[in-house]
């Protein structure tokens, strides 16, 4: 091989080499390794649609040892003994939310005893959406499970926990999240600046009795709570209608407050005095502006472990869901109480003594009130100018670098060993382009370079 072919052919491999590992850099990462294999849909959705579907299938519980597969509850003969799988199809469109509700018989005057069954999403072979962040997998029954949905099939694992069941029924809403409120009668009416409404409710709402990590995850539907016999036990609903002030600058801000007959548990006696445990029993509460919509209770309050609760937010529209949901222990009436204000303010609006009703300074000096006139009157002082601090004194910070002396005066930055203070150059860091030049392109010039004066001195040889 000539000393050309030999130039031609590493210029070639550092130029593929150089192309493979830009390749590798600029690949997308995939979404998801492992698809779900091919399977019939027990559930075909669209947009806006709602399907419901009873199996009978008996259910062993297996104490949560293990969530099964969806391959091994379809094939495998003693795993399947305890979980059941459901495939589901979506026709996705923007701005609908999958929400999944699983029911089954539960035993007579409890929402939380056995059997207790839950359900897990399958996105994969063996991978599945966290279900304390979309919820499935409580104690309590119904189960919800509620996500967006970023790919078009999923596995429903329906997985019995404690005690055993003879069937199940699924109910599978794909619903718009922007679809406005019902049109129900309201519960309470409230005005701005009137009387707050309050009354007291006498019905039986039941949460965890467990450890605190299965307090349910899930935020009972508005319309659920108000139409579905087996939500009773597990929320209250209240329409809350609002006649809003349409005054410039009106704010329309709504109080809700809860109370109930609580216990506080002991404080932990782990790391710090009055860290406590909350109350039993536990009430919260949510506010929905559409039926699958809830106003974040991290902005508006309303599910804390304190008691009472309280949430408050602006209302923008005017009518609106509050559900009262329990998430610890039993109760069996408790208080509701709601106003609203528009926040605005009366003129003039202006400093007044709380004793004279008058400005204050202005109290006359012989009024019978013994505090009258004991706040001076400097209405007609002149007012003096103070001084400006000097900036040079600064000595006690001034021999590291960091006195006003040093900090504001430019003609004291200097370079060098005779700096006044520590000075470091700073610049945005390099782009790809620049790090390819550097670190690719430039070693290849100075390899042919260097061949190619390697070249030269061999055939000054010959």
């Amino acid at each position: 091989m000539t000393t050309q072919r030999r130039f031609i052919a590493l210029v070639t491999s550092l130029l593929l080499t150089f192309a493979g590992v830009l390749a590798l850099t600029l690949a997308p990462t995939r979404a998801q390794a492992d698809a779900l294999a091919p399977h019939t849909p027990d559930f075909t959705v669209n947009p806006g649609d709602t399907k419901t579907q009873s199996f009978s299938k008996t259910l062993v519980g297996n104490g949560g040892a293990v969530t099964n597969p969806p391959s091994a509850c379809r094939t495998d003969p003693v795993e399947s003994l305890t979980c059941d799988a459901r495939r589901i199809h979506v026709n996705r469109a923007a701005g609908y939310t999958l929400r999944i509700v699983l029911e089954w018989t539960a035993a007579a005057g409890s929402i939380n005893s056995v059997p207790d069954v839950d359900m897990f999403v399958f996105t994969g072979p063996n991978s599945s959406l966290d279900d304390g962040q979309v919820g499935g997998a409580g104690s309590t029954m119904p189960e919800q499970a509620k996500f967006v949905p970023a790919q078009d099939e999923y596995d429903v694992v329906v997985q019995a926990f404690a005690g055993a069941i003879t069937g199940y029924k699924l109910t599978v809403y794909y619903e718009n999240g922007g679809s406005k409120i019902s049109n129900v009668t309201p519960d309470i009416v409230l005005s701005p600046n009137q009387a707050p409404f309050a009354k007291t409710y006498s019905t039986v709402l039941a949460g965890e009795n467990g450890e605190p990590a299965l307090y349910p995850v899930v935020h009972q539907h508005p319309d659920d709570c108000r139409n579905n016999p087996a939500y009773n036990g597990l929320c209250d609903v209240y329409r809350l209608k609002l006649n809003r002030s349409t005054a410039k600058g009106a704010q329309n801000f709504v109080v809700l407050q809860l109370d109930w007959d609580g216990t506080m548990l002991p404080d932990l006696a782990l790391v710090a005095a009055g860290l406590g445990l909350g109350y039993v029993p536990d009430l919260n509460i949510y506010v929905w502006d559409t039926p699958t919509h809830e106003l974040g209770y991290q902005a508006i309050g309303g599910n804390d472990s304190t008691e009472p609760e309280r949430a408050a937010f602006t209302a923008t529209q005017d009518e609106y869901d509050v559900v009262v949901q329990c998430d610890l222990g039993a109760d069996t009436s408790y208080k509701l109480t709601a106003y609203m204000t528009d926040e605005l303010f009366s003129k003039p609006f202006e400093v007044l003594d709380p004793l004279t009703g008058q400005p204050v300074g202005s109290a006359p000096l012989d009024d019978s009130n013994n505090l009258a006139g004991l706040i001076p009157d400097h209405s007609g002082d002149a007012i003096g100018t103070l001084p400006l601090a000097p900036v040079d004194a600064d000595s006690q910070i001034a021999g590291i670098g960091l006195g006003t002396t040093q900090e504001f005066n430019p003609d004291g930055v200097q370079f060098g060993h005779s700096a006044l203070r520590n000075t470091a150059a700073t610049g945005p860091a390099p782009s790809g382009f620049v790090l390819v030049l550097a670190l690719v392109l430039f070693p290849l010039l100075v390899l042919v370079a260097g061949f190619w004066a390697l070249r030269r001195r061999h055939e000054a040889l010959i």
